[in-house]
C-alpha cells in the first residue's frame, strides 16, 4: 500500500512573477517536512511505500529530489499553473492517490498559510481528515490503530 504526502513548493523570494521561477529560492515548509518525516514513521512499522507529490512547474521538482533524498520511496510532480487556487490543486493530486492507504499534508504552507489544499482533497476523497496534530503514537503492528494528539484553542489538547 502506499502512503502519499503532498508537500507544497514554496517561492521564499516573494510573488512569482514568471512561469519559470528560480529554484534555489524555493522549498517546503517545516509543516510538510513534518509530514513527510511522519509518513517514512509509519512506512518503516509497516510494508508500505510513500509517494510524494507536489503541483507545480519543473523548478518543483527540487523539493521532489530533497524528499526522495530524506527516503521517499517515490515522487510525482503535477504540472499546475502556479496560480491555480487551493480547490483546482487539491483536484489535480486528488487523481494520484486515490488508492493510498494513508494522505499526509502539512497544517499550512509558507506563502499563504491557509493550509485548505488538504481540506479539499479530504473532500474531493470523501474521507476523514485530522487537523492539527501536534503528537502521534505509532503502534509496533502495522495494521494496529494509532493514537493522535490534536492542538486546540486556547493551547488545550485533545487526543
Amino acid at each position: 500500500m502506499t502512503i502519499a504526502v503532498c508537500i507544497k513548493w514554496v517561492n521564499y523570494s516573494g510573488p512569482v512573477e514568471s512561469d519559470t521561477p528560480d529554484e534555489r529560492f524555493a522549498g517546503f515548509s517545516f509543516a510538510d517536512q513534518a509530514a513527510l518525516e511522519w509518513a517514512l514513521q509509519i512506512a518503516e512499522n509497516s510494508s508500505d511505500e510513500v509517494l510524494v507529490l507536489t503541483a507545480g512547474p519543473v523548478g518543483a521538482e527540487a523539493v521532489l529530489r530533497d524528499a526522495l533524498s530524506r527516503g521517499a520511496h517515490r515522487a510525482l510532480r503535477i504540472d499546475i499553473d502556479l496560480t491555480s487556487d487551493s480547490a483546482v490543486i487539491a483536484r489535480s493530486l486528488v487523481g494520484a492517490i486515490s488508492q493510498a492507504r494513508m494522505v499526509l499534508c502539512g497544517d499550512y504552507s509558507n506563502d499563504r498559510g491557509s493550509g485548505s489544499v488538504p481540506s479539499f482533497i479530504a473532500a474531493d476523497l470523501n474521507i476523514d481528515q485530522a487537523l492539527g496534530l501536534v503528537a502521534l503514537d505509532l503502534p509496533e503492528s502495522a495494521n494496529a490503530s494509532f493514537t493522535a494528539v490534536r492542538r486546540l484553542d486556547g493551547g488545550r489538547r485533545e487526543q
